[in-house]
């Protein structure tokens, strides 16, 4: 996402340009930035990305969990056979901008 998308450029002055990327989607993408100034030929810019990663985590500190251990685990106790259940509960986050 380019911001601003649109707007005014002076002679001889500059303006930044932000370009903010969400990991949503993983994967490479290519798009075309425009640049359009009166008087002028249009110009392109040829813009490519690559994302990986996932927007969802394992958030830290939480009780149970072997942070010492890549990845981490989760440790379970040896049980008895005929016992009753058992149970742990971990915690996943999503820190993307939409719901997976």
């Amino acid at each position: 996402m380019f911001n601003p998308q649109v707007g005014e450029l002076p002679p001889h002055s500059e303006i930044p340009i932000t370009v903010t990327i969400y990991n949503n989607v993983c994967g490479k993408f290519t798009d075309t930035f425009v640049s359009r100034i009166k008087g002028l030929p249009q110009f392109e810019f040829p813009v490519s990305i690559g994302i990986s990663g996932s927007p969802v985590i394992i958030p830290i500190n939480q009780v149970g969990l072997n942070y010492k251990t890549t990845p981490l685990t989760l440790p379970i106790p040896s049980m008895v056979v005929n016992t009753n259940t058992s149970s742990k509960q971990f915690k996943l986050k999503n820190t993307g901008i939409t719901a997976l």
